[in-house]
C-alpha cells in the first residue's frame, strides 16, 4: 500500500488553510458581536403590541440594548454625540405617558409605559427582588443605566406608599388575634382532660403527670416532665411552643418539718432527710442555699433539685 506524501511546499499550504479555519471558528465562537436584547418576560405582551413600524431610526438606536462587559459610552463622547444623544431622548420621551407610580410595586408593563428601557425595568425588578426598597425617589438613580433625563421626568410622578415601608409589628402571646391563639397548656393547673390534649400524652401519662406533681409540690420547669415514667424528651420538644408552668410550688419547712414528714416529698430520701436533721442537730438553722451546700452528705444533683421546694425560713 503506497503511502500518501506531500512535498514541503504542499506542507504548509495545508497547515495554512487550517490556521484560517481556526480562526473562523474562534471568531464565530467568542468575538461574534451579540445583539440580541435581552427582555424579561412579563414585557413581551406589551412589546409584540408596538408597531415596529412606528419608530423611526433614532429609536431602533435607543432600544439597542449595551453589552454586559462593557459600560455606556454615551457619557464619553464628544459635546456633539452628546448633545445628539440628549436630543434623541427628549424626543423619544415625548412619547410616552405619564402618571402616578409605586417603584416598589409597579409592574414591568407601567414602568415601559412611563419610558423606561427594558433592561431597565429588568435592572429595577432584579433590585426588588433582592429585597431592595425605594424609600424616596431619588432611590431610583441606585439602578444602573437609567438616564439622568428619563428620571427626571418621572421624578415628580414617584408616589411611594408610606404604609409599605413600616416595620411589620410582631405578634406575641398577648396580641394575637383570636382566630390565631394557641391553647396554652399550664401544667401546674392543668387536669387530666386538658392535658390529654397534648401531643404525645394519654390518659395513663395524663394520670402520672398529675400524681408526680402532687409528690414534689409542683412544677418549676417544663422539662421536670421528662422525669415522668413514660414520657421522652421528643414530646417535650414538640410541644414546647404550648407549654407552660407557672404558680406557686408547695414547699417544705426545713428548719422545722420532721423526718417523716419530709421523705413523703419524692425528692427527699432517708438518707437526705438523716442529713438535713443531723446538719439541724450540730449547726442550728439551714438559713441560705448556701448552708444546704454545706451538708456533704447530699449530692450536688440532689441539692439542685430540692432548692426550689425549701422554705428557709
Amino acid at each position: 500500500m503506497e503511502k500518501l506524501l506531500f512535498t514541503k511546499s504542499e506542507r504548509r499550504s495545508i497547515i495554512f488553510l487550517i490556521g484560517i479555519g481556526l480562526a473562523f471558528q474562534t471568531y464565530s465562537i467568542y468575538l461574534k458581536p451579540n445583539n440580541s436584547l435581552s427582555i424579561h418576560p412579563s414585557l413581551n405582551d406589551y412589546l409584540t403590541s408596538v408597531n415596529i413600524e412606528t419608530i423611526d431610526s433614532s429609536e431602533l438606536v435607543l432600544l439597542k440594548q449595551p453589552k454586559n462587559n462593557e459600560k455606556s459610552k454615551i457619557g464619553n463622547e464628544d459635546s456633539k454625540d452628546n448633545t445628539e444623544f440628549n436630543n434623541v431622548m427628549q424626543e423619544r420621551n415625548s412619547s410616552f405617558q405619564l402618571f402616578n407610580f409605586d417603584p416598589n410595586s409597579s409592574d414591568s408593563i407601567g414602568f415601559i409605559k412611563l419610558g423606561l428601557r427594558p433592561w431597565t425595568v429588568n435592572n429595577i425588578l432584579k433590585y426588588r427582588n433582592h429585597n431592595g426598597v425605594f424609600k424616596k425617589s431619588s432611590d431610583l438613580q441606585k439602578i444602573y443605566s437609567l438616564d439622568s433625563i428619563t428620571f427626571d421626568r418621572i421624578k415628580g410622578y414617584c408616589s411611594i406608599d408610606s404604609e409599605r415601608l413600616k416595620p411589620k409589628k410582631l405578634l406575641s402571646k398577648d396580641n394575637l388575634p383570636t382566630s390565631f391563639k394557641t391553647n396554652f397548656v399550664n401544667i401546674n393547673l392543668a387536669d387530666t382532660s386538658l392535658l390529654k390534649t397534648i401531643y404525645g400524652i394519654g390518659p395513663k401519662l395524663a394520670s402520672r403527670i398529675i400524681k408526680y406533681r402532687k409528690n414534689i409540690g409542683g412544677f418549676h420547669s417544663v422539662n421536670q416532665l421528662t422525669e415522668v415514667y413514660g414520657i421522652e424528651k421528643e414530646i417535650i420538644v414538640k410541644n414546647s411552643s404550648i407549654l407552660t408552668c407557672t404558680g406557686p410550688l408547695k414547699k417544705v419547712s426545713i428548719n422545722t418539718i420532721s423526718k417523716d414528714s419530709l421523705v413523703k416529698h419524692f425528692y427527699f430520701n432517708f438518707k437526705t432527710a438523716n442529713a438535713i436533721l443531723k446538719y439541724r442537730k450540730q449547726h442550728g438553722k439551714i438559713e441560705s442555699p448556701d448552708a444546704l451546700n454545706k451538708i456533704i452528705a447530699i449530692d450536688s444533683l440532689t441539692k439542685t433539685k430540692i432548692k426550689p421546694y425549701i422554705d428557709f425560713t
